[in-house]
């Protein structure tokens, strides 16, 4: 039937041949779901740890939909992450994966970090499954604890601080590296300094573990240099009037009067 609710198993036991009455079970017909967690594990791929898990509804009807957290089991309780776990019909599986971020410090002192994913009803736990991340060599680095972003004035430094786990002292050597050393460059020791404004990413690497982690460096306070002064443009001098050449002039024709021998007046004209 469609509805088994309410509805019993009766189990009736007699020996044959014998009349010494019989033997009566009776149980009532699960009608409910039920969630069930199998093959969880951490895996790694590209530097990033991967859960996985399969979930089933092994009752009798269809389950509902549940919130699944995700937390470091131990007394931390860290979330990592949540996920939904759909509504299953009796006897469907549905496989779940999810990458997550995990930091240094998330490792115990044996190289582990234990995992825990509980489904949730509301307040109440339906089902749960552990597991553990563990690992034999470093697989994450950290610098300055996480934070994003470092904030530099102009001509000042700061030392990084770098972190890798698990099992640091098998890290080797760490290698230190700037995008822009003209905003921010950093010496093999870890020490940064601010040579200009703007932003660039500083990193640590370990090449034997391939493990690495950025920072983003912002720099600023640099004065701008003095702005060099305009010349002002010389005015073109507009064309100066030629005067026109004064026309030499034309022989002009003279009077002149000469003294006679006679003590007379004598008139020539003269060119």
């Amino acid at each position: 039937p469609e509805d088994i609710s309410d509805t019993k198993i009766k189990v009736v036991v007699r020996e044959k041949d014998v009349d010494s009455g019989e033997i009566v079970f009776e149980e009532d017909v699960p009608n409910e779901s039920k969630l069930e967690f199998s093959g969880t594990s951490v895996t790694w791929s590209k530097s990033t740890p991967h859960f996985a898990t399969t979930v089933t509804n092994t009752g009798s009807i269809a389950s509902e939909a549940y919130e699944c957290r995700v937390i470091k089991n131990d007394d931390s309780e860290k979330e990592y992450f949540t996920f939904t776990v759909d509504s299953l019909a009796p006897g469907e599986t549905r496989e779940y994966t999810q990458a997550f971020e995990i930091v240094p410090e998330d490792f115990n002192e044996k190289g582990i970090i234990p995992i825990k994913a509980t489904a949730y009803k509301g307040e109440e736990a339906v089902a749960y499954t552990v597991t553990d991340i563990v690992v034999s060599e470093p697989v994450v680095a950290q610098i300055n604890n996480g934070e994003e972003t470092l904030e530099m004035t102009y001509g000042k430094s700061s030392q990084l601080s770098v972190a890798v786990a698990p099992w640091s002292e098998i890290a080797g050597d760490a290698v230190y590296y700037s995008s822009d050393v003209n905003v921010a460059n950093v010496n093999q020791q870890g020490e940064v300094y601010a040579a200009g404004n703007g932003s660039a990413k500083i990193g640590v690497f370990y090449p034997s573990e391939n493990v690495y982690d950025e920072i983003e460096v912002s720099v600023s306070g640099e004065s701008e240099p003095p702005a060099e002064p305009t010349a002002t443009p010389t005015a073109t001098p507009l064309p100066v009037a030629t005067s026109s050449p004064t026309p030499s002039p034309s022989p002009s024709t003279k009077s002149a009067f000469l003294c006679s021998g006679r003590g007379g007046l004598a008139h020539r004209e003269e060119k």
